[in-house]
């Protein structure tokens, strides 16, 4: 056999094999595609909702349109007009899907405008919607999506305007579920110079990883951060003014999940302006702890088909979204914020709070009244501690400063009343419920319909209750 045979049956071979494996990832994709629409279309209740699926498959690629519907109209309980829009999916096989790699499909989703839309979007000064997602999707089912979103300026109306500086966001998604995401928003401004109001957002970065197999209800380690966030609006005088800003924002959790139970701990720091209050750090950590996974994961993905609440039986709707939270009860959850730190003036004013319950049975969930049943089982905690000092700095700040003897009366009078304790120069306070007492510094108070409250001994120097 000379080599020009040779050549032509090897060149043969490599295509046969190359059209098997396009009419193979052909015919994959496809049943994936068909799958993830349909199931997506099941959520009737949704803000956004698909109405019809098409795909038109070729040898080199297919087609997949989706006719979207935004807005509630009547049968699903809302009275706005319905808008629609169509979602297209340009799918290129593979192995070799585009040229531009290996892998089973390269994915181009754009949204397709209308006559109608095109002239709305002009309006606004924009030809095109500025957004573009690319998908790669390899043979074992793992995908990379790209989102690009261009810099724009719109002017919804002659006083407002909203200046967007781009997005730049990856999503990673594994075969088993699990996914690794990155993304990058330089910052947008919206702004009303008639009006003097402004809002900005500056140098924003995050990046995770979602658990498997629901990583957009349960996210795993992540961390941001954010060069500004601000707020700026007309004062009392009229002039403008910064009624909030955050700087310098650092943001880190690590989640984990063990025998379906989700927990994670988490961590913020930033600086801080609050109506002409600067803090020069403000920081939190906390804690969730025994999150039951599917729970949680009912929960999300019913509140995200709530948007389109039916009116026929708004009771039943209400039930429905909050039975996965109560799944969660006999796992005894907890939240914690373990500490919110306010540093001014270098004097930090601390305070804490968490919440759970502890004890709840599969039983008390089936109690024709659970209210008083989670009255009981309930767990609650605040404390908070500042000096003195603090509380002087920030009234003076907020400028509603008084006297020192006029506020020593007033913190003497919520001594006197067991609001606060007072040691020195620190000023401090908690709040606690547990088996159903409530107590206020560590002294029981009565809670409506839960009986008399267990006597407990007064402090050292107190004469007993007679």
């Amino acid at each position: 056999m000379n080599t020009p045979v040779k050549a032509a049956i090897a060149v043969a071979v490599l295509a046969g094999l190359w059209a098997g494996a396009t009419a193979y990832s052909g015919g994959r994709v496809k049943t994936e595609m068909i799958l993830q629409a349909e199931s997506l279309r099941a959520h009737t209740q949704s803000p956004i909702r698909i109405r019809k699926v098409d795909y038109q498959k070729g040898f080199m690629g297919a087609t997949r349109t989706l006719e979207l519907e935004f807005g509630c109209g009547p049968e699903q309980g809302g009275k706005d007009k319905v808008h629609t829009m169509v979602w297209q999916d340009q799918i290129q096989h593979g192995p070799l899907p585009g040229f531009g790699g290996f892998g089973a499909a390269r994915i181009d989703s754009k949204l397709v405008l209308s006559d109608a839309d095109r002239a709305e979007l002009k309006k606004l000064g924009m030809d095109e919607v500025p957004v573009s997602l690319r998908t790669s999707v390899g043979f074992d089912g793992a995908s990379n999506s790209r989102l690009l979103v261009s810099a724009f300026t719109i002017k919804p109306d002659a006083e407002m305007s909203l200046k967007f500086q781009g997005l730049d966001a990856n999503l990673q998604l594994n075969k088993d579920g699990s996914a690794r995401y990155t993304g990058k928003l330089p910052g947008y401004v919206i702004e009303s110079p008639t009006k003097g109001f402004k809002a900005v957002i500056e140098g924003a970065e995050f990046e995770g990883e979602g658990l498997a197999p629901t990583w957009w209800a349960l996210n795993g380690k992540g961390k941001g951060v954010m060069k500004a966030m601000r707020f700026e609006a007309p004062g009392p005088d009229g002039q403008a003014r910064t009624l909030f800003a955050w700087t310098d924002v650092a943001y880190q959790q690590d989640g984990r999940l063990a025998d379906q139970l989700f927990s994670a701990e988490f961590n913020l720091q930033g600086k801080a302006e609050v109506a002409g209050v600067k803090l020069e750090s403000i920081g939190m950590k906390g804690r969730m702890q025994r999150l039951q996974a599917q729970g949680w994961t009912d929960f999300v993905r019913g509140a995200w088909s709530q948007g389109c609440q039916s009116s026929k039986n708004p009771q039943a709707e209400a039930e429905r979204l909050m039975a996965p939270l109560l799944a969660l009860l006999p796992h005894n959850p907890s939240m914690s914020v373990d500490e919110i730190k306010l540093t001014m003036g270098g004097r930090s004013a601390e305070f804490s709070y968490s919440f759970g319950t502890q004890g709840v049975t599969a039983e008390d969930l089936k109690a024709p009244a659970l209210a008083p049943v989670l009255m009981k089982k309930a767990q609650f905690k605040m404390a908070g501690k500042l000096p003195l000092g603090f509380i002087e700095q920030m009234l003076k700040a907020s400028g509603k400063d008084m006297p020192p003897e006029v506020l020593n009366a007033q913190l003497d009078q919520a001594v006197a009343r067991g609001f606060v304790r007072r040691e020195g120069e620190l000023i401090s306070a908690e709040m606690e419920m547990s088996g159903g007492t409530m107590k206020v510094n560590g002294k029981p108070i009565p809670l409506p319909g839960m009986g008399p409250q267990p006597e407990l001994a007064p402090p050292p120097g107190e004469p007993q209750a007679q």
